[in-house]
């Protein structure tokens, strides 16, 4: 049935394409579709209204038609018309990854049944043409024929007919109605979000409607980021191995353990020596003494990485120890596999960041710990291959505690320049915070301060503890860190008792 005329027509034609982009998008989260590009720029944007990108690196152009003018289906003279078939002809000629594909709600039997044909057959020209075309109707001999003629064939020459096939397991005809086409959006929605559908389908009908998408590619980052800000929230089943929403669940993991000093996170040279590092694509080590502020900088590159938008992971291996190899570590994670193999997946055509935190903690959390680094060396090599196919590089980033660094052989060998590798180690040593710095956040009582508590307080932990005491006592005996924390602990005490809690208690907790 036809629409009806006029601004009508118009919407609802616009309100299938919208539906369109959005169930493709719904495939970018499944981990369907790598990505989604509405409106593509350059030779993309030929007979394309949604260019589709899958995981294994296929591009199908997808145009769609909600209606042919007052026709219940489509013919060979309505694909001339609207100029289909000459659309399809440059894309299909210019890659053989490339697909295209009509999407519409109305029938193209004939179509349909060549694409069928050419995907079953013995690939001979002669039983193609004379057993699956010719022993055929009538009209559909001349539907082929004018197919051939379309795409710059001639249908009787075994080379063309050859040529056709090609292009026939290439173009899909993809029928569905605007019921069911709104019923798999809402299963989707269903199956994907714990949100109610209707407030996660009013956000995507916004996502594309609203925001500045046209002609950007679309991956799950992007996405990700923009549920996020409408307060979406995933839903991840028992055995879901979707890659994307398992690394949000394991970064906020990573990030809940930071705490930072009252101000909030310190800008820091060493901040920018990273993102300079990330921006050259370099492999990281960032290296300091305890307390100094290494989980600092690992906190800007995370804000970094959420504000470019880049896939990133960051683990601490002390609490989440590499085990075995690099497949059955990444299943323990969660991952259909290795994480290198998984984050890759999730952004091919963007830089993608590994953050492993607390290297150094792998010589205390286990009797034996050569297989873990045994894995963290497996893993160093598969970011290696990997980034010799991608245009955009995964970067490695360990962080390690400075003595660690020097003195442990075994965390030495993890990163010696083997031979054939191209990996040079970017070392970024984070430092004490300069005095200035630490005048300004102690304030006025600064320059009340001994010079060895002055010299204390530049240390980012040991300036976390100082925040938190209070400051009506006095701490002129505060001569080392373990000072600091006794006070703490000490004041821990005397306000545990104000409200019930038993000090024997807290000392039993300090001793555990």
């Amino acid at each position: 049935m036809p629409f009806e005329k006029g601004g009508r027509a118009d919407k609802q034609g616009n309100r299938y394409e919208i539906n369109c982009i959005i169930y493709e998008i719904l495939k970018v989260f499944d981990e369907t579709n790598y990505s989604v590009i509405v409106e593509a720029l350059g030779t993309d944007e030929i007979g394309t209204d949604i260019l589709v990108t899958t995981f294994d690196g296929q591009k199908e152009h997808q145009q769609c038609k909600a209606r042919n003018a007052s026709k219940d289906c489509w013919d060979i003279s309505d694909l001339k018309v609207k100029n289909i078939f000459s659309t399809w002809k440059i894309q299909l000629n210019r890659e053989y990854n490339r697909k295209v594909a009509l999407v519409s709600p109305m029938a193209c039997s004939f179509l349909f049944d060549l694409h069928e044909r050419a995907c079953n057959t013995s690939n001979r020209a002669e039983d193609f043409y004379s057993i699956q075309i010719m022993k055929s109707s009538k009209e559909f001999q001349k539907f082929y024929k004018s197919f051939c003629a379309e795409m710059g064939l001639k249908s009787e020459q075994d080379v063309d007919v050859l040529k056709s096939m090609d292009y026939l397991k290439r173009i899909f005809y993809k029928q569905i109605s605007e019921y069911e086409l709104q019923e798999r959006i809402n299963q989707n929605i269903q199956y994907l979000f714990s949100s109610e559908q209707k407030i996660v389908y009013n956000a995507l009908l916004s996502f594309v409607v609203m925001e500045d998408i046209l002609g950007k590619e679309i991956t799950q980052s992007i996405l990700f980021d923009y549920c996020i800000k409408q307060e979406i929230t995933f839903r991840l089943k028992d055995g879901d191995n979707r890659i994307a929403p398992r690394i949000s669940e394991i970064n906020q993991e990573y990030r809940q353990n930071f705490r930072p000093l009252q101000g909030g996170l310190i800008y820091r040279k060493e901040f920018d020596d990273c993102i300079e590092a990330i921006v050259k694509e370099k492999a990281i080590i960032i290296s300091g003494s305890a307390g100094y502020g290494k989980s600092g900088c690992t906190e800007a590159i995370l804000n970094y990485c959420e504000d470019k938008k880049l896939p990133h992971i960051a683990i601490k291996l002390d609490q989440r120890i590499p085990h075995k190899n690099c497949k059955i570590w990444g299943q323990e994670l969660g991952f259909p596999g290795s994480i290198v193999h998984s984050i890759h997946c999730i952004s091919r055509n963007e830089n993608a960041i590994i953050i492993l935190d607390q290297l150094d903690a792998l010589r205390w959390t286990q009797a034996n710990s050569s297989e873990a680094l045994a894995v963290c060396m497996e893993l160093i090599r598969q970011v290696e291959y990997l980034n010799y196919e991608r245009k955009k590089k995964i970067i490695t980033i360990f962080v390690c505690r400075a003595y660690d660094l020097e003195n442990d052989n075994n965390i030495n060998l993890l990163f010696k320049k083997q031979e054939f590798s191209e990996n040079i180690w970017e070392i970024i040593k984070v430092s004490d915070f300069k005095e200035g710095v630490v005048k300004e956040i102690v304030g006025k009582t600064y320059e009340q301060l001994s010079m060895k508590l002055k010299k204390l307080l530049r240390i980012p932990s040991n300036l976390y503890i100082w925040q938190h005491l209070d400051k009506e006592d006095t701490y002129v005996d505060c001569l080392t860190t373990s000072h600091l924390i006794n006070k703490w602990f000490e004041q821990i005490c005397r306000k545990s008792v104000t409200v019930g809690l038993q000090q024997k208690l807290l000392m039993k907790q300090r001793s555990v």
